[in-house]
Parts: C-alpha cells; sequence; structure tokens
C-alpha cells in the first residue's frame, strides 16, 4: 500500500472514531468540513444546510421539492486566507452552484468558476472573489443526504491543490495556474 493510500486509511479511520463520539452538531460538521478538505486537498470549503424558512428548522428537499426552503451558510475553512465568514441566510435556487446541487441531489463539479457554460443555468457568483482578493477556480459541490435520500445541505469544495498544506498566493495571478481540477465525482 502506498504512503498516500495509507494516509487516506488513517484520515477515514480517524473520521469514524470522530463521527460516532462527537454529539455537538457545529463541531460534527467542522469535522465534516475539515476531512473532506483534507481528503480533496482543496484550498478550501464550505457547508451549507437547508432550512424551513416557516419555522426556522433545520430541514431538507425531498426529491426537488424546494418550497419555504432557505440556505444557511453554517461553516466555512480556507487555508491560504484568513476569511471570517458571518453565517447568512439565503434564497434556494437552481441559478446558483449550491442551490443547483440541492434541488437536483446531484454532484457538481467545475474546472474553471469564470468560465461557466450559460446553458448549464447555475453560475458562480463573483462578489466574494471581488471583495476578498480570493480566485476560485475549481469546485466540486457535494449533497448531503440522509437515509431516506432527501438532501440537507451540501458541501462545497474549491481549488484543488497538489497537496493539502500547499498555500495559494493569491495576490500573484501566475500561481492560481497551479489550482486542479477535481477529477472525481
Amino acid at each position: 500500500m502506498s504512503d498516500e493510500n495509507l494516509l487516506l486509511l488513517n484520515e477515514f479511520y480517524k473520521i469514524g472514531r470522530l463521527l460516532s463520539t462527537e454529539e455537538d452538531t457545529i463541531k460534527l460538521l467542522e469535522i465534516i468540513l475539515i476531512s473532506s478538505i483534507k481528503l480533496t486537498s482543496s484550498d478550501a470549503g464550505t457547508i451549507y444546510l437547508v432550512i424551513d424558512n416557516k419555522i426556522g428548522q433545520y430541514s431538507y428537499v425531498k426529491k426537488g421539492s424546494c418550497k419555504d426552503k432557505l440556505l444557511k451558510f453554517a461553516i466555512s475553512k480556507n487555508i491560504s486566507m484568513d476569511i471570517s465568514l458571518e453565517k447568512s441566510l439565503s434564497s434556494l435556487t437552481e441559478k446558483s452552484i449550491v442551490g443547483y446541487s440541492v434541488i437536483n441531489g446531484k454532484s457538481i463539479r467545475i474546472d474553471d468558476a469564470y468560465n461557466i457554460p450559460p446553458e448549464l443555468g447555475y453560475k458562480h457568483n463573483h462578489e466574494f472573489d471581488k471583495n476578498t482578493g480570493y480566485i476560485t477556480k475549481s469546485i466540486l459541490s457535494v449533497p448531503m443526504k440522509d437515509r431516506e435520500n432527501n438532501v440537507t445541505g451540501v458541501i462545497q469544495l474549491i481549488n484543488k491543490k497538489k497537496s493539502y498544506n500547499q498555500i495559494i498566493d493569491y495576490s500573484n495571478k501566475d500561481y492560481v495556474d497551479n489550482i486542479l481540477t477535481y477529477n472525481h465525482i
């Protein structure tokens, strides 16, 4: 077994132990997000959760039915930049990458967030990049599902790197060319 495969196997064991013992939902989400970032060598990641607009509680989308549902930005992590983001609510629409993933229950892989073909119907919101200097290139958006296959949220991973510990200097535009595409969906 290669060293890389051994590291992945150890990470899976560690995740399994933590998930089976942790009772705090926010800590569980942190474990899931950090592990997802490590396992995919991503630079950043975010978890969004489905919220019922009427009662303000965590909810789910069942077979594309998203009436009275919102997305709650729950947690994020960025390896290369120290960015603090406020939790917020947004509408659930197929025009956003995360919304499309929730409503359709499908993973989405984007190789270049600034060149998404218009016929796909969803697009990347560039406001975050404009406000922070971050450059979003590759994206992997994966729906989180419960036992009944209802979508409860999305893990969005951003900017795959050669290794997890690699730091991207976003002020150097040439360095961004080293961002990889996600090769698994």
